[in-house]
């Protein structure tokens, strides 16, 4: 199993219910660089193939003619179309990269936030379950809530979102459509990949209180789970990893 996050994005757009919460996402170019950048004014590049926050950055249009360049915590001011172009190609290299309209993530404290949900089955043949919520917040400064690269810190959910800037929704419904919609994508990707038992996807919540799928990981990391101060949702992931006999 390769990951390809433009292929994920395509296959989720098969259903019509996880149409609204993904993000307009293509293969980056030049003209799509410009056509994204004139049409949401900010965009994140990503790598194809890429993980744990590693490469991301996002271009951001302040003035015409003067677009902003933001990888990690560190900002760089690119006059002009063409200088922009040649930073960017300088950060990516070789690497084959996404273009996806920004999402305006909530915050805490100024700070941008996302939701790590774990989706598990025993084995091929028995249901998929919700096993694990947690919610990450980026470290001052930086736009990625990879918690290594950022610095940032974990709460649970229901003790982050009445912290955030999400003013719109109960937390209970916004965490009963964040259910919904993962599932929902599980089973789309569950077409493409018959025999696989875990996913973690990556949530947003705009300050709208509407849901993003940022992206879909095949081979999740427990760090976060790790970090909280209750285990039971730890103890309950790496028991279904485990697995059962059929």
């Amino acid at each position: 199993m390769k990951k390809n996050k433009l292929k994920e994005f395509r296959w989720m757009k098969k259903s019509e219910l996880l149409i609204p919460h993904l993000p307009e996402t293509r293969l980056m170019k030049e003209s799509t660089l410009w056509e994204m950048i004139a049409k949401y004014k900010e965009v994140i590049l990503k790598p194809v193939k890429g993980k744990r926050g590693k490469g991301i950055i996002m271009v951001s249009s302040s003035e015409i003619e003067k677009y902003e360049i933001h990888i990690e915590n560190k900002i760089e001011v690119a006059l002009g179309k063409k200088e922009t172009l040649l930073k960017l190609k300088k950060l990516m290299g070789t690497t084959p990269y996404i273009i996806q309209q920004r999402i305006p993530l909530a915050t805490i404290d100024g700070c941008p936030i996302d939701f790590r949900v774990i989706v598990q089955r025993k084995n091929v043949s028995t249901p998929w379950k919700i096993t694990g919520k947690v919610a990450k917040i980026a470290g001052k400064g930086y736009i990625v809530t990879n918690i290594s690269r950022s610095q940032g810190k974990v709460m649970h959910v229901r003790e982050a979102i009445p912290q955030s800037t999400i003013q719109t929704m109960s937390v209970d419904t916004l965490i009963s459509d964040m259910e919904k919609i993962v599932l929902e994508a599980t089973k789309i990707l569950t077409e493409q990949y018959p025999k696989h038992r875990m996913y973690g996807f990556d949530m947003g919540i705009d300050s709208n209180g509407k849901l993003w799928i940022i992206e879909a990981n095949y081979w999740p990391m427990l760090a976060q789970f790790r970090m909280l101060g209750d285990k039971q949702m730890l103890r309950r992931i790496l028991r279904y990893k485990k697995g059962s006999k059929l």
